[in-house]
Order: structure tokens, then C-alpha cells, then sequence
């Protein structure tokens, strides 16, 4: 068995196409869920022929940063991580072990069956660290 990360790039052009404003404070993406949430992530089905996961993302944390005059937006799902290439778009990211047998075919696609688009200000870029 040979376990592998399995990342699921919340990249935010694709959890984000209705339009509202990025949130300050939680905002709820599912409209259901009033206080911040981790997303879940469920097993839809699980064979000798594959694997599948769906995500649900009930809302999104967004929080103002000011750097020099610009005003930025940062972007966080609770209990997960955001991207950290430094300059390009800090947006979080799901990450997930998932356990293969050692001699198996790999192969990975992400669908999004829903979207939202924000307006205000630029996502935050990653920083230097």
C-alpha cells in the first residue's frame, strides 16, 4: 500500500462565477451555514476502479490585509492550508492521503459542479516567508 497526497487546489477562478461581494468575516456558500465550517469531503464511491471524493464547501473566510495602498482580500477554508507561491494569488487549498495499492495507475480530475463569482478587492499574494 503506498500512500499518496491527493490535492484538491481550491483555486479561486474555480470555487469562484453569481456575483458577491468577497466576504469579511465568514461568508456561506451554501446559504445554510451561518459560523465558519471546514469543508467536508465525502466518499461517493470506492471500488477497485476508482475513487470518488466529493468536496463540499459551506463558506469561505475572508479577512483585509493592507500592503503599502493597496487593499487586498485573504482567502481561508478552516483547518486547511493556501497556496505559497510567492506573488501569485494565496487561495486555499484541500489536501487529502489517500492509500493505493502499490501497483496501480494514477490519474486525477477535478470537476466543479457549482460556482460563485466575487467582486472587491485583488486576492492577497503569497508572500515571501
Amino acid at each position: 500500500m503506498v500512500l499518496i497526497p491527493a490535492a484538491a487546489l481550491m483555486g479561486f477562478a474555480s470555487i469562484c462565477s453569481a456575483s458577491q461581494t468577497l466576504p469579511e468575516g465568514w461568508g456561506s456558500l451554501d446559504g445554510l451555514t451561518a459560523s465558519p465550517r471546514p469543508p467536508r469531503l465525502n466518499i461517493v464511491e470506492s471500488s477497485a476502479g476508482g475513487l470518488v471524493v466529493r468536496v463540499a464547501l459551506p463558506g469561505i473566510l475572508g479577512s483585509t490585509v493592507v500592503h503599502g495602498e493597496t487593499e487586498y482580500r485573504r482567502l481561508e477554508l478552516p483547518s486547511y492550508y493556501r497556496t505559497t507561491e510567492v506573488g501569485h494569488p494565496e487561495v486555499p487549498v484541500i489536501r487529502q492521503m489517500i492509500a493505493l495499492p502499490h501497483d496501480c495507475d494514477v490519474s486525477i480530475e477535478v470537476t466543479a459542479t457549482d460556482s460563485v463569482t466575487f467582486s472587491g478587492p485583488p486576492v492577497y499574494p503569497a508572500p515571501e516567508i
